[in-house]
């Protein structure tokens, strides 16, 4: 029962963390974005994309985060099982 709340509440953050940087931030700041900085962004893209996509891939793991801390805090502890030996 443990891992499916764990579970439920993982994704419920991660529509939530989509919601806020997808449906209102990424609008609030292209509406604040100058041309200049647009071509700036494209030519960058064009000259170093390893570059820039690599930045796309630590701020969006940094965004994701909280998506493993909340299971893992909602699974809670792990239970280690002792091996059983057979009598000897």
């Amino acid at each position: 029962m443990r891992l499916v709340l764990a579970t439920i509440a993982s994704a419920v953050t991660g529509v939530a963390i989509y919601w806020i940087v997808v449906r209102l931030g990424m609008p609030a700041l292209t509406s604040q974005l100058t041309d200049a900085q647009v071509g700036w962004l494209r030519e960058a893209f064009r000259t170093r994309p390893g570059l820039v996509l690599t930045a796309i891939v630590v701020v969006v793991a940094v965004l994701a985060l909280p998506v493993p801390l909340v299971f893992r805090a909602v699974s809670g502890p792990l239970r280690v099982r002792a091996a059983r030996r057979p009598d000897a």
